[in-house]
């Protein structure tokens, strides 16, 4: 089975992480990663997300 993480990063209201956690749910394989915070091998992975809240049109800096 495909091993995947989601790299992300939701520190304002947490929608992103609300998601990311229905998602976690629906399918505990899926590995989730806070970014600049976590530490994982990106190596050990064969699908790799990205999610973020838009600021200004942009992810967040971390992201």
């Amino acid at each position: 089975m495909p091993k995947t993480i989601i790299l992300y990063r939701s520190p304002h209201h947490g929608n992103t992480k609300k998601l990311l956690d229905a998602i976690v749910q629906a399918d505990p394989d899926v590995v989730l990663a806070k970014a600049g915070e976590d530490d994982f091998d990106i190596a050990q992975f064969d699908t790799v997300g990205i999610a973020s809240g838009v600021y200004a049109g942009k992810p967040h800096r971390s992201v």
